[in-house]
């Protein structure tokens, strides 16, 4: 299953894990690995594309964790001993 969202966005994180979770049930474990990186040096970016790169490489990875422990406050399971 393929859902496109843009995890800077928490609202369509909200909204894409609430899609993966109707067709395929709650998340039980969640995997961050959207990135973006700019190849400039930080003295030459403008701050508009290091803010997009932080939206995206930082911000997202608390949306989506946010997202996941909102909604059953644990998203990695483990198997009882």
């Amino acid at each position: 299953m393929v859902v496109k969202a843009d995890v800077s966005d928490g609202g369509a994180v909200f909204d894409m894990g609430a899609a993966v979770e109707n067709e395929l049930g709650p998340i039980d474990l969640l995997v961050t690995s959207a990135g973006i990186v700019r190849s400039q040096d930080h003295t030459e970016m403008e701050f508009a594309h290091w803010r997009k790169m932080m939206a995206v490489n930082v911000d997202g990875i608390y949306h989506r964790t946010l997202r996941c422990h909102r909604r059953d406050r644990a998203c990695i399971r483990f198997p009882a001993r």
